[in-house]
């Protein structure tokens, strides 16, 4: 065995190695995913351990990586980037991230520090859990990002000409028909104003649409999968005439007492879609009009728009859109602008 390899563990593993130290100790946590590991990374890991007298560094696995940036990434597997760390003075131990948001391993191991590179800030999904139990959120000085994984890869060009997908993923009541309060038959679908204009802006743009649903009128047993089909079919007619398509409706049938990943703001239906048409999620857009579908988008690491007035007030950090907008042209407009 390798000295680095006694700093990879499992997060249940650390918890106890910690226990005796907790009281004297501070410990200092941060995460990425450290693909092509270069000296901003080194800069950053420096400053995070001078937070504190621990360094954790949740490290995201291959899969969980491919869902954020594409896949085309990792280009590095896990085993040698986490070897690159643990290699490090600076770090003290290793532990396998495989979600996209290290909020599970974040409530396991309670750091007093929970440290972020400068490009994330201090608007990270992961400020309320931190500050929930006493712990603080601190920023990586902005001078320590030199480069970046993604810049030295491109200059490279090792995967240049794989093709990584990007998608726009849309709520679906308040958003693409009007809200009419669980909606289940095609009598009852009305597009929303702008829907038609925007999705054509988009669309002529090559972006691909998803529609992201909760339908827990399934599960409360008030319809039945098929009158949702039919109601979607029906979306789809209303929208085929403008030559606009939905590749997929992905829904969740559950109730959120069934505890359930894919109900909104569970982001399994994201990940499923990301799965199966190759969709690197960091380039792609939630758009919602609730504070479920932005924290959804949000711990999938997209870009969020909320179709609600300027100013509203969402639950907290994790639900605060990237824009409020009026309707789909607004969210086209701002998409567009973006690039």
């Amino acid at each position: 065995m390798f000295a680095f390899e006694k700093k990879l563990m499992t997060i249940s593993e650390l918890c106890e190695r910690l226990v005796s130290v907790r009281d004297s100790k501070k410990v200092v946590a941060c995460s990425g995913s450290f693909d092509v590991v270069h000296a901003g990374h080194a800069m950053m890991l420096e400053e995070a351990r001078a937070q504190g007298d621990v360094l954790v560094v949740f490290l995201n696995t291959d899969e969980s990586i491919g869902l954020y940036k594409g896949p085309s990434r990792p280009v590095i597997p896990f085993r040698d980037r986490a070897a690159i760390l643990a290699s490090m003075v600076a770090v003290d131990y290793v532990i396998p991230l495989d979600a996209l948001t290290p909020l599970s391993l974040i409530e396991q191991l309670r750091p007093d520090i929970y440290f972020n590179g400068a490009d994330w800030g201090d608007r990270s999904v992961e400020r309320t859990l931190v500050e929930s139990y006493g712990g603080s959120l601190r920023v990586a000085s902005a001078h320590v990002r030199v480069s970046s994984s993604s810049d030295l890869i491109r200059a490279i060009k090792d995967r240049a000409d794989v093709p990584t997908a990007r998608g726009i993923f849309l709520d679906r009541d308040g958003v693409l028909i009007q809200d009419r309060g669980y909606v289940h038959t095609p009598d009852e679908v009305e597009l929303m104003p702008g829907v038609i204009e925007g999705l054509n802006m988009l669309r002529d743009a090559g972006w691909q649409f998803y529609v992201v649903t909760n339908q827990s009128g399934i599960g409360r047993g008030m319809y039945s999968t098929e009158a949702m089909e039919r109601t979607h079919a029906h979306i789809r007619e209303l929208l085929a005439k403008s030559d606009i398509t939905i590749k997929t409706f992905y829904y969740c049938p559950h109730t959120p007492e069934e505890g359930c990943s894919c109900r909104k703001p569970g982001v399994g239906m994201l990940i499923q879609a990301a799965k199966e048409h190759g969709i690197a999620l960091s380039r792609s857009w939630m758009i919602g009009d609730r504070s479920s579908d932005i924290a959804a988008g949000r711990l999938a690491n997209m870009k969020t728009i909320a179709v609600a007035a300027p100013g509203t007030e969402f639950a907290d950090s994790i639900s605060v859109p990237d824009a409020f907008v009026l309707n789909l042209e607004a969210a086209a407009v701002h998409i567009l602008g973006s690039q």
